[in-house]
């Protein structure tokens, strides 16, 4: 794992996926993202923590998502586009919305 995703084990602390869930969730929804792509955002973010996989968790979301959304760099309420559609692939617009958001889209 990369070194600024290693919390020294002195700092870790536990918290309850369910409250955690909502708190990530209330994040979400004060950056201007609709109610169920906060609740789908959450629910990938908790559910990769525990899985193990730290650098791309609830981490991220603290660190890069939401200072993307403050500087305008992730649109918060995309309008997502089928651009081409073909039998085997289809290519999508997302509009600069948050990837883990799109993904059941697609």
């Amino acid at each position: 794992m990369l070194d600024q995703f290693q919390i020294p084990k002195g700092d870790e602390i536990r918290v309850e996926s369910d409250s955690l869930r909502n708190v990530v969730k209330q994040i979400f929804l004060q950056c201007g993202v609709p109610l169920d792509q906060s609740e789908t955002g959450s629910d990938v973010l908790i559910s990769t923590d525990l899985r193990g996989v730290d650098t791309h968790g609830v981490s991220n979301m603290l660190r890069i998502y939401v200072k993307d959304y403050q500087d305008g760099k992730l649109n918060p309420s995309p309008n997502i586009k089928i651009i081409k559609d073909n039998i085997s692939t289809i290519n999508i617009d997302g509009d600069n919305g948050l990837g883990i958001m799109q993904g059941p889209y697609a």
